[in-house]
């Protein structure tokens, strides 16, 4: 069985905002564009942090910052 990978997306607040699957996980220094009250806004990942979830998925949690 191929394992995934679950993201999640952080304001600067610390608050959960997204949470997705896929086989790409955002890396510090990247930009992002993220919906945000119905407009797109661009974040630059400023910090992930990297967990073992059950079933052998990587759970990633990405924070962001404005851009």
């Amino acid at each position: 069985m191929l394992s995934s990978s679950l993201h999640r997306i952080c304001h600067e607040s610390w608050e959960l905002i997204q949470v997705f699957r896929g086989p790409t996980i955002p890396r510090e220094g990247e930009l992002l564009l993220l919906e945000q009250n119905g407009q797109e806004t661009k974040f630059r990942v400023i910090r992930v942090m990297y967990k073992a979830a059950p079933g052998g998925e990587l759970l990633a949690t990405v924070f962001v910052t404005p851009a």
